[in-house]
């Protein structure tokens, strides 16, 4: 304990190996893609989302210093957890520790701790997307011009705050800026992210499908479908090809 009674990250990692198990990180780590020389750098505890979660909720606010520490852990597990503290924050805090929180997210992705869907899925929209939307801060673009998938992975994502407000113009900017991109994992991300755009306006997602889904990789597109009734989908399946 800290202080004048708040926790700090050594009470986090106490709690996550505590839950931890060892069978649960096994089967995880083929899940999560954590596998190959190239992942080694990756520690599994096992412990479950909902039981990051538990702990996060239970501890209360961590001091930024305490969530970095968490954030650029090896632990897998405790870097989700920095996420969810981070989210948190950036809901209750003002402009200033939010451009803080900004800038922790950002150094730790350029150094390949937001590296998993795991982690960005969770928390790009809550933190980078309501960022972006926030203050119109040109963050979705610089991580869309970043150098690797996760960063790109990052942009995408995060305009599912955008979408929630019904601004859907960069979500399509971007799925079109990636539809090249070699990564099943970018597919899928495009491919959510214009699903989800057809929920605020079906309309806008047929004709953005009509005149690029002839491009799309077939996960993006079969993705950016899966609401359709069977008739449309076959229809834009089939005039895409």
């Amino acid at each position: 304990m800290m202080a004048g009674g708040l926790r700090n990250h050594k009470y986090v990692l106490d709690r996550l190996s505590a839950i931890s198990n060892p069978n649960l990180a096994e089967w995880k780590r083929p899940y999560l893609r954590l596998t190959g020389p190239d992942r080694e750098r990756d520690v599994l505890c096992g412990a479950s989302s909902g039981g990051c979660r538990k702990i996060v909720s239970e501890c209360g606010p961590l001091a930024i210093a305490e969530i970095r520490k968490l954030l650029f852990s090896p632990l897998h597990e405790a870097r989700f957890c920095a996420l969810l503290f981070m989210i948190d924050e950036y809901r209750t805090s003002d402009r200033a520790k939010r451009d803080r929180i900004v800038s922790l997210y950002a150094d730790a992705s350029s150094i390949g701790k937001i590296d998993n869907w795991d982690l960005v899925d969770p928390s790009a929209p809550d933190i980078i997307g309501r960022y972006e939307f926030d203050y119109n801060s040109g963050i979705i673009r610089r991580f869309a011009d970043g150098n690797s998938m996760w960063e790109h992975r990052i942009a995408v994502v995060s305009t599912l705050a955008l979408i929630r407000e019904g601004q859907l113009d960069m979500t399509f900017s971007l799925v079109k800026e990636f539809m090249d991109d070699g990564h099943d994992l970018m597919h899928k991300a495009c491919g959510w992210m214009l699903r989800e755009a057809g929920k605020r306006n079906l309309n806008a997602l047929t004709g953005f499908l009509e005149s690029h889904g002839g491009k799309m990789p077939r996960t993006m597109l079969r993705y950016a479908i899966e609401r359709y009734p069977e008739s449309e989908r076959l229809r834009l399946l089939r005039e895409s090809r």
